[in-house]
Protein backbone atom coordinates (compact mmCIF):
# COMPACT_ATOMS: atom_id res chain seq x y z
CA UNK A 1 0.00 0.00 0.00
CA UNK A 2 1.14 3.43 -0.90
CA UNK A 3 1.02 6.72 0.98
CA UNK A 4 -1.64 7.89 -0.88
CA UNK A 5 -3.86 4.34 -0.72
CA UNK A 6 -6.38 2.93 1.22
CA UNK A 7 -7.48 -0.40 2.02
CA UNK A 8 -10.92 -0.40 1.98
CA UNK A 9 -12.15 -3.16 5.74
CA UNK A 10 -16.20 -4.39 4.73
CA UNK A 11 -15.77 -6.14 8.19
CA UNK A 12 -15.90 -2.95 9.88
CA UNK A 13 -19.50 -2.75 9.15
CA UNK A 14 -20.21 -4.91 11.78
CA UNK A 15 -20.17 -2.09 14.48
CA UNK A 16 -23.01 -0.71 12.40
CA UNK A 17 -24.61 -3.85 12.53
CA UNK A 18 -24.07 -4.40 16.09
CA UNK A 19 -25.47 -1.07 16.66
CA UNK A 20 -28.37 -1.71 14.27
CA UNK A 21 -29.35 -5.35 16.26
CA UNK A 22 -29.07 -3.87 19.52
CA UNK A 23 -31.61 -0.72 18.71
CA UNK A 24 -34.02 -3.48 17.15
CA UNK A 25 -34.20 -5.38 20.60
CA UNK A 26 -34.90 -1.57 22.25
CA UNK A 27 -37.62 -0.83 19.97
CA UNK A 28 -39.61 -4.34 19.35
CA UNK A 29 -39.30 -4.94 22.72
CA UNK A 30 -40.77 -1.72 23.42
CA UNK A 31 -43.49 -2.53 21.15
CA UNK A 32 -44.41 -5.68 22.44
CA UNK A 33 -44.01 -4.58 26.08
CA UNK A 34 -46.73 -4.18 28.62
CA UNK A 35 -45.59 -0.42 29.32
CA UNK A 36 -42.15 0.95 30.24
CA UNK A 37 -38.81 -1.48 30.76
CA UNK A 38 -38.95 -1.28 34.96
CA UNK A 39 -35.52 0.30 36.47
CA UNK A 40 -33.89 -1.85 38.93
CA UNK A 41 -34.39 0.70 41.59
CA UNK A 42 -38.19 0.98 40.93
CA UNK A 43 -40.69 -0.74 43.49
CA UNK A 44 -40.60 -4.61 43.22
CA UNK A 45 -44.78 -4.86 42.11
CA UNK A 46 -43.65 -3.19 38.91
CA UNK A 47 -40.81 -4.85 38.00
CA UNK A 48 -43.13 -8.26 38.89
CA UNK A 49 -45.82 -6.71 36.88
CA UNK A 50 -43.61 -5.89 33.53
CA UNK A 51 -41.97 -9.56 33.41
CA UNK A 52 -45.34 -11.13 34.01
CA UNK A 53 -47.29 -9.30 31.46
CA UNK A 54 -44.08 -8.78 29.09
CA UNK A 55 -42.60 -11.91 28.16
CA UNK A 56 -42.27 -11.73 24.54
CA UNK A 57 -41.17 -8.49 24.34
CA UNK A 58 -38.25 -10.15 27.20
CA UNK A 59 -37.57 -12.63 24.92
CA UNK A 60 -36.92 -10.51 21.59
CA UNK A 61 -35.03 -8.38 23.65
CA UNK A 62 -32.71 -11.28 24.98
CA UNK A 63 -32.20 -12.76 21.33
CA UNK A 64 -31.43 -9.22 19.66
CA UNK A 65 -28.90 -8.33 22.15
CA UNK A 66 -27.75 -11.78 22.18
CA UNK A 67 -26.88 -11.32 18.17
CA UNK A 68 -25.95 -8.13 19.11
CA UNK A 69 -22.93 -9.17 21.16
CA UNK A 70 -21.87 -11.80 18.54
CA UNK A 71 -21.17 -8.61 16.22
CA UNK A 72 -19.78 -6.90 18.96
CA UNK A 73 -17.01 -9.62 18.68
CA UNK A 74 -16.53 -9.40 15.79
CA UNK A 75 -16.06 -5.71 15.56
CA UNK A 76 -13.88 -5.64 18.60
CA UNK A 77 -11.29 -8.46 16.84
CA UNK A 78 -10.89 -6.88 13.40
CA UNK A 79 -10.46 -3.50 15.23
CA UNK A 80 -7.64 -4.57 17.61
CA UNK A 81 -6.21 -6.46 14.79
CA UNK A 82 -6.08 -2.63 12.78
CA UNK A 83 -4.78 -1.29 15.84
CA UNK A 84 -2.13 -3.64 16.34
CA UNK A 85 -0.86 -3.43 12.73
CA UNK A 86 -0.02 -0.17 13.19
CA UNK A 87 3.62 -0.70 14.95
CA UNK A 88 4.79 -2.16 18.17
CA UNK A 89 3.92 1.36 20.06
CA UNK A 90 0.05 0.26 20.03
CA UNK A 91 0.50 -3.40 20.75
CA UNK A 92 -0.22 -2.86 24.38
CA UNK A 93 -3.26 -0.59 23.36
CA UNK A 94 -4.41 -3.86 20.93
CA UNK A 95 -4.45 -5.74 23.58
CA UNK A 96 -6.50 -3.49 25.91
CA UNK A 97 -8.97 -3.02 22.35
CA UNK A 98 -9.36 -6.61 22.50
CA UNK A 99 -9.93 -7.83 25.72
CA UNK A 100 -11.89 -5.16 26.91
CA UNK A 101 -14.26 -5.05 24.32
CA UNK A 102 -14.22 -9.14 24.71
CA UNK A 103 -15.40 -8.69 28.13
CA UNK A 104 -18.04 -5.78 26.81
CA UNK A 105 -19.22 -8.64 24.47
CA UNK A 106 -19.33 -10.90 27.46
CA UNK A 107 -20.96 -8.85 29.52
CA UNK A 108 -24.26 -7.95 27.17
CA UNK A 109 -24.54 -11.62 26.34
CA UNK A 110 -24.88 -12.25 30.23
CA UNK A 111 -27.50 -9.70 30.63
CA UNK A 112 -28.74 -11.04 27.73
CA UNK A 113 -29.48 -14.67 29.21
CA UNK A 114 -30.57 -12.86 32.31
CA UNK A 115 -33.04 -11.39 30.34
CA UNK A 116 -34.38 -14.84 28.93
CA UNK A 117 -34.73 -16.42 32.13
CA UNK A 118 -36.55 -13.23 33.30
CA UNK A 119 -38.89 -14.77 30.66
CA UNK A 120 -39.27 -18.06 31.83
CA UNK A 121 -42.80 -18.83 33.41
CA UNK A 122 -41.50 -20.62 36.69
CA UNK A 123 -39.34 -17.29 37.33
CA UNK A 124 -42.13 -15.22 36.94
CA UNK A 125 -44.10 -16.86 39.77
CA UNK A 126 -41.61 -16.18 42.30
CA UNK A 127 -41.09 -12.56 43.08
CA UNK A 128 -37.94 -12.41 45.00
CA UNK A 129 -36.18 -14.20 41.91
CA UNK A 130 -37.48 -11.51 39.60
CA UNK A 131 -36.17 -8.99 41.20
CA UNK A 132 -32.65 -10.91 41.77
CA UNK A 133 -32.36 -11.69 37.87
CA UNK A 134 -33.68 -8.28 37.28
CA UNK A 135 -30.79 -6.86 39.33
CA UNK A 136 -27.71 -9.52 37.80
CA UNK A 137 -29.70 -8.69 34.30
CA UNK A 138 -28.84 -4.68 35.45
CA UNK A 139 -25.54 -5.22 36.78
CA UNK A 140 -23.95 -6.98 33.74
CA UNK A 141 -25.50 -4.70 31.24
CA UNK A 142 -25.22 -1.58 33.00
CA UNK A 143 -22.03 -1.25 34.78
CA UNK A 144 -20.49 -4.52 33.91
CA UNK A 145 -20.34 -3.89 30.10
CA UNK A 146 -20.43 -0.03 30.54
CA UNK A 147 -16.99 0.11 31.79
CA UNK A 148 -15.47 -2.58 29.99
CA UNK A 149 -16.77 -0.49 26.91
CA UNK A 150 -14.90 2.01 28.59
CA UNK A 151 -11.55 0.51 28.22
CA UNK A 152 -12.22 -0.35 24.72
CA UNK A 153 -13.20 2.63 23.21
CA UNK A 154 -10.78 4.40 25.28
CA UNK A 155 -7.89 2.36 23.78
CA UNK A 156 -9.38 2.38 20.08
CA UNK A 157 -9.36 5.94 20.53
CA UNK A 158 -5.63 6.76 22.18
CA UNK A 159 -4.05 4.95 18.98
CA UNK A 160 -5.36 7.35 16.65
CA UNK A 161 -3.65 10.05 18.42
CA UNK A 162 -0.12 8.27 17.99
CA UNK A 163 -0.76 6.92 14.38
CA UNK A 164 -3.10 8.00 11.64
CA UNK A 165 -5.63 4.78 11.81
CA UNK A 166 -8.64 6.93 12.47
CA UNK A 167 -9.37 10.61 12.00
CA UNK A 168 -8.55 12.97 15.25
CA UNK A 169 -11.87 14.15 15.76
CA UNK A 170 -13.07 10.41 16.05
CA UNK A 171 -10.28 10.17 18.54
CA UNK A 172 -10.59 12.54 20.89
CA UNK A 173 -15.00 11.53 20.58
CA UNK A 174 -14.13 8.12 21.86
CA UNK A 175 -12.28 9.69 24.97
CA UNK A 176 -15.04 11.81 25.98
CA UNK A 177 -17.22 8.55 25.70
CA UNK A 178 -14.96 6.57 27.69
CA UNK A 179 -14.91 8.73 30.51
CA UNK A 180 -18.22 9.34 30.41
CA UNK A 181 -18.29 5.61 30.36
CA UNK A 182 -15.93 5.04 33.25
CA UNK A 183 -17.78 7.45 35.36
CA UNK A 184 -20.94 5.61 35.38
CA UNK A 185 -19.21 3.12 38.03
CA UNK A 186 -20.45 5.75 40.14
CA UNK A 187 -24.09 4.02 39.99
CA UNK A 188 -23.40 1.64 42.44
CA UNK A 189 -23.37 3.90 44.77
CA UNK A 190 -25.55 6.71 43.92
CA UNK A 191 -28.88 5.99 42.07
CA UNK A 192 -28.66 9.29 40.08
CA UNK A 193 -25.55 8.28 38.95
CA UNK A 194 -27.23 5.44 36.81
CA UNK A 195 -28.12 7.88 34.37
CA UNK A 196 -24.29 8.34 32.95
CA UNK A 197 -24.95 4.59 31.89
CA UNK A 198 -26.90 5.70 28.57
CA UNK A 199 -25.36 8.13 28.35
CA UNK A 200 -22.30 6.41 27.67
CA UNK A 201 -23.45 3.10 26.02
CA UNK A 202 -25.52 5.50 23.47
CA UNK A 203 -22.70 7.94 22.70
CA UNK A 204 -20.56 5.31 22.09
CA UNK A 205 -22.69 3.74 19.63
CA UNK A 206 -22.45 6.85 17.75
CA UNK A 207 -19.10 6.47 18.14
CA UNK A 208 -18.77 2.80 16.98
CA UNK A 209 -20.81 3.73 13.74
CA UNK A 210 -18.45 6.26 12.80
CA UNK A 211 -15.56 4.20 12.93
CA UNK A 212 -17.40 1.53 11.03
CA UNK A 213 -18.38 3.95 8.66
CA UNK A 214 -14.46 5.18 8.68
CA UNK A 215 -12.99 2.24 8.18
CA UNK A 216 -15.18 0.71 6.11
CA UNK A 217 -14.94 3.23 2.92
CA UNK A 218 -10.87 3.06 3.11
CA UNK A 219 -9.54 6.00 5.30
CA UNK A 220 -5.63 5.62 4.47
CA UNK A 221 -4.25 4.00 7.80
CA UNK A 222 0.02 4.10 7.84
CA UNK A 223 0.45 6.78 5.72
CA UNK A 224 -1.10 10.15 5.12
CA UNK A 225 -2.11 13.12 7.15
CA UNK A 226 -4.65 12.96 10.02
CA UNK A 227 -7.38 15.37 9.51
Amino acid sequence: MTASGTERRPWALSGVLFVALFMAGLILSGVLGSGTYPSPFGPSAEIERYFTASRDAVRMLSFFHALAAIALVSFVAHLAAAVRRTGDETAVLSGLVLGGGALAAAFMLLSALFSWVLARPATVETPALVRAIHDLAFLTGGPGHVLWFAAFVGASSVAPLRTPILPGWIAWVGIVVAVISLLSVASLLLEPASYLLPLGRFSGFVWIFAVSVVLARGRPLEAGVRR
